[in-house]
């Protein structure tokens, strides 16, 4: 474990297996220790760790103790073949029995197969990082030791130029890349004043990060001169400004985009950055002593030729990496990380391949005044204007273009995250409410509370219709020809919108699968957490099957088989799915006829429940070469997403022509809906992680009765319908009425009278994100949409009319005012609901847990 000079017999080959057997077996504690994080938080744990999406992820961790004993083993080796007077380190030996301790334990417990979303996963989540800080440090100190440190650079200056060159260079090409990728995929954006002057103001802000991070550096570098050792000193110096650097990115960037803010983040993140820097100091040490002069000696031609080709290399891969990331993201998240890489690749190529040292150091109070007036400059320049009063047009549109601009440059977003000086403004007392309902974890204390849509469910009268309810996840009414008359390519979903009731304005009340598929089920608001327990008390249409006796056919996923109970009513659908992204509408339909004709008891009506997971922008990330676009789609289409829900059409309508010739299709309640929407590119938009952009609180909503139940009731297709109305509307088509008129409630979409549904109308909708505190208010049947976004700090209003992808923010303060209050009141009548109280969590409630 001790780190010494290469001897003359110590070949390149040696160093380079001490150097990976290190990389490898750190590797794989730090991604173990991520995988426990993210199980301690409520949503990830539900929407990662329950559903894994990658086939990889799965194998590793059940597979995990074998893995862990074969690279502690190739550890092992490597630690005894370094010497040190005959014998390895003490040290060493005591590193090794604890871990081999470790390992004995990981085969017997297989403690990351049963994960919990509990206090026990967040300190595993530090536990692993342990071992690796350990060897990172103790191999730090023996390199520090061996170190000849005469053949290092004396302290001196970083140059500024081709530095600052270089971020200003990001700054101009990363969102350039974006918006050619975004024009060959036939997407336009205006290049309005006010967007140009954003581009500026990004290019200017990456210049400002590069110049504190270089002030910090240099001053490390002027310190270590007032040292008899500088040398040694500037290297200590290096690695705090690295550590603070990178905790600052962690807290900022990596975890705020989760999003995962408090304490526990604070303290994850310090480790892993002390552990990172630890790690990445040990093996630069290594490294150092392993190089030799004939290696590093080249001309100063083909230097320059190896590093023009490798830019080349970087602004292709600048351009491509994006794209392959595509819609597979999280929150920006993947886009970020490369961001980071991006960057820290473009300034190594420099450092590198060209002259950055001065011959002189800079002064030192030039350096402090870079490292505090640059933060404070980007202050009066992007925060204090957000600050002022929010009916200032010009500030306003600036914030706009800021906002749409960051789509495309996500390295902004990546600097705005670093500089700001306050990540968040003040948290009023609305925020700190918000913050209370939201994501709570296991230790809040819910008690059981029975929601019932109607005062009395009993067993309905008389032949009850067979019900269907098809739940395609993210899938946007845009590209249904029902909704949008220039889609050409859902011929069959046409013809069964033109004999089923198309509602026209349908929006989703959660904005993620997590809480909207749980919703759809309960027929009601929800509290915002993963999940109330045990969940069948709220669970309305779970109740409406127990009463009235259907027979259930049901894809049961992720999220289901933790709401559902258990019974022999209950037939599975997709048990041979390995991951949720293979939940197919077509496999789910064919497994459906066969077991529909082979196991309905005929003397049973027939519930029929799946959430084909085809649009998802994951699953569409992973498509194969058979499911590839195969011809040209309109430019406005995704070709991609369109050629899927094409194939996705087909397979609908031969499960509605099984239904016919089966002869249920007649008898049969038939929705075809979706839990969201998804920006999946929209301008200024990503994904559906935080975000109530209106592609994302969009989803089409068309439901099919029975010709003799049709003519019975009357529905409005105008008005404003959300996916919850699903459960209320079967209660009420089953003859179990009234519904309660609650708000907290959906709605009956079908009545008697329209009277009776004018009765149920609001002027206001609750919108909740399903994953983090941004709430939403859609008034004036769906024109308005409030949002105060509470990861973000900011409030907005938009007008839907005019501007349908809210793109232009009205708020001024008197509807910022009126509408948070509202927000409140409604978050606070759903807590009711369910009796709950906020309590701040102890130390011992958070430990039990």
């Amino acid at each position: 474990m001790e780190t010494i000079n290469p001897q003359p017999g110590q070949s390149k080959a040696m160093v380079w297996f001490y150097v990976l057997t290190r990389l490898v077996f750190t590797s794989l504690l730090l991604l173990t220790s991520i995988y426990c994080l993210l199980a301690y938080l409520p949503d990830m744990y539900y929407a990662f760790i329950q559903a894994p999406f990658q086939p990889w992820l799965r194998w590793l961790i059940r597979f995990h103790p074998y893995v862990h004993a074969a690279l502690l083993s190739l550890l092992g080796i490597s630690l005894v073949l370094e010497k040190r007077r005959g014998e390895p380190g003490r040290v060493a030996w005591m590193f090794l029995v604890a871990q081999g301790a470790f390992a004995i334990y990981f085969f017997v417990a297989h403690p990351f197969s049963r994960i919990g979303n509990n206090s026990l996963s967040y300190i595993w989540s530090l536990v692993l990082l342990i071992p690796a800080l350990l060897l990172g440090f103790v191999d730090s100190l023996a390199g520090w030791k061996q170190a000849s440190w005469e053949s290092w650079h004396p302290p001196a200056g970083w140059k500024f130029g081709w530095l600052l060159m270089v971020s200003a260079a990001i700054g101009v090409a990363y969102p350039g890349l974006g918006f050619l990728r975004c024009w060959q995929l036939g997407k336009s954006f205006p290049f309005s004043s006010p967007a140009l002057q954003a581009w500026l103001a990004a290019v200017t802000a990456h210049v400002l990060l590069a110049a504190v991070v270089l002030s910090l550096f240099n001053l490390a570098e002027n310190a270590a001169t007032r040292f008899s050792n500088a040398v040694k000193v500037r290297f200590l110096f290096n690695n705090l400004i690295t550590a603070f650097l990178l905790d600052r990115v962690l807290q900022n960037v990596i975890l705020a985009s989760l999003p995962f803010d408090s304490l526990t983040s604070q303290i994850y993140s310090a480790v892993l950055a002390m552990t990172l820097v630890m790690l990445g100091s040990s093996l630069r040490l290594r490294l150092k002593q392993a190089r030799t002069m004939a290696a590093t000696s080249q001309e100063d031609s083909a230097r320059h030729r190896l590093g023009a080709v490798l830019a080349l290399v970087l602004m292709a891969a600048a351009y491509i990496v994006p794209a392959l990331i595509g819609v597979v993201d999280w929150n920006f998240l993947l886009e970020k990380l490369w961001a980071l890489l991006l960057w820290a690749s473009a300034f190594g190529l420099v450092i590198a391949f060209c002259r950055v040292r001065a011959k002189n150091l800079y002064p030192v109070r030039a350096l402090i005044a870079v490292v505090f007036l640059a933060p404070l400059t980007y202050h009066f320049l992007f925060t204090l204007p957000t600050t002022m009063s929010t009916s200032s047009a010009p500030i306003r549109e600036m914030e706009d273009a800021m906002a749409r601009h960051s789509y495309f440059d996500v390295s902004f977003q990546v600097v705005r995250s670093t500089l700001t000086l306050h990540e968040k403004k003040a948290c009023d007392d609305l925020c700190q409410f918000l913050s209370t309902q939201t994501n709570l974890p296991p230790t809040a204390n819910v008690p059981s509370v029975d929601v019932e849509l109607v005062k009395s469910l009993t067993p309905a009268a008389g032949r009850k219709p067979n019900i269907f309810v098809f739940v395609i996840d993210s899938l946007r009414p845009d590209y249904l020809s029902p909704y949008n008359p220039d889609v050409r390519f859902t011929p069959e979903i046409g013809k069964f919108a033109a004999e089923s009731a198309v509602m026209l304005n349908a929006f989703t009340r959660y904005a993620g699968t997590t809480l909207s598929e749980p919703a759809i089920w309960a027929g009601a608001m929800l509290l915002h957490k993963h999940y109330i327990q045990p969940f069948h008390p709220v669970n309305g249409l779970e109740k409406l099957l127990d009463a009235d006796g259907y027979q259930r056919f049901v894809s049961v996923d992720t999220v289901l088989q933790v709401l559902l109970r258990p019974t022999p009513d209950l037939v599975r659908l997709d048990e041979n799915v390995r991951t949720w992204t293979q939940e197919d509408f077509c496999s789910t339909a064919r497994d459906a006829e066969a077991k529909i004709s082979r196991l309905h008891d005929r003397q049973r009506p027939l519930f029929l429940f799946a959430q084909p997971q085809n649009v998802h922008g994951i699953t569409l990330g992973r498509l194969g070469a058979d499911r590839q676009p195969k011809k040209s789609y309109p430019r406005r289409f995704h070709p991609i997403l369109a050629s899927e829900i094409e194939r996705l059409d087909g397979c609908f309508g031969e499960f509605t022509h099984y239904l016919q010739s089966a002869g249920l299709y007649d008898n049969s309640i038939i929705v075809l809906t979706s839990d969201h929407g998804d920006a999946f590119g929209e301008f200024g938009h990503k994904g559906h992680a935080l975000d109530l952009h209106p592609s994302v609180l969009r989803v089409p909503l068309i439901i099919h009765l029975p010709p003799a139940m049709r003519k019975q009731y009357v529905s409005n297709p105008d008005r404003i319908a959300f996916n919850i109305d699903i459960t209320p509307t079967l209660y009420y088509l089953l003859g179990h009425r009234p519904i309660i008129n609650d708000e907290r409630f959906g709605v009956p979409l079908f009545t008697a009278t329209a009277a009776e549904a004018a009765a149920y109308q609001r002027s206001n909708y609750l919108v909740v994100s399903s994953y983090g505190a941004v709430y939403g208010l859609l008034g004036d049947n769906g024109r308005k949409l409030f949002i105060a976004n509470v990861v973000e700090g900011t409030n907005d209003y938009f007008d839907l009319v005019k501007d349908p992808g809210a793109v232009v923010n009205r708020a001024n303060d008197q509807l910022v005012a009126t509408d948070e209050e509202l927000t409140r009141t409604y978050v606070q009548q759903i807590a009711n609901l369910y009796h709950f109280k906020y309590h701040s969590p102890t130390f011992a409630d958070w430990l039990v847990h």
